[in-house]
């Protein structure tokens, strides 16, 4: 698992599985290590969504990672940009030398924010994807960001051996 953390908040995606070619990940908002997301209140019912690991939200990508390469390009070109996979499960953006509220006197060099929002679709009675859900705001630097990526790259390498990906 990759974690990203400011403070007490931690951003955590975790490479999962591999169904009928999707890459699926976990991804959680903690405190302090601790799940911020209750239970009670994420989708169930069926298998699909009853195999949540540690009350995680589920998010999908078409047939390979796309989050590494994104990770990659905001780093190289330090340009805002967003990640949304083909199942707009998440949407993952980040501001480099931006810092949350966003005013002409939020800027700051060297640091990124980061928005991580989970759409309404991972929680219960929801039927459709909205665009609309819970965010996570945090701020971190670019060494931060960069073993952030280095964290999922290592784990993507153990994810793809283990699945059998090119």
């Amino acid at each position: 698992m990759a974690r990203l953390s400011s403070g007490h908040i931690t951003l955590e995606i975790k490479f999962r599985d591999i169904d009928l070619g999707w890459v699926q990940y976990d991804v959680r908002f903690l405190w302090n290590d601790k799940n911020i997301v209750n239970k009670e209140v994420l989708k169930g019912g069926s298998d699909y969504w009853d195999d949540r690991k540690e009350h995680a939200f589920r998010v999908n990508e078409s047939d390979r990672d796309s989050l590494i390469p994104f990770l990659e390009t905001v780093l190289a070109t330090n340009q805002a940009d967003y990640w949304e996979p083909i199942e707009p499960d998440m949407i993952l953006e980040i501001l480099p030398n931006r810092m949350f509220p966003f005013s002409e006197q939020s800027r700051s060099e060297g640091y990124y924010t980061i928005i991580a929002m989970i759409d309404e679709y991972n929680f219960e009675n929801c039927i459709a994807y909205s665009g609309d859900g819970l965010a996570l705001i945090m701020a971190c630097n670019r060494e931060q960001l960069t073993d952030f990526l280095n964290a999922l790259k290592e784990e993507y390498e153990d994810f793809r051996k283990r699945f059998g990906i090119n």
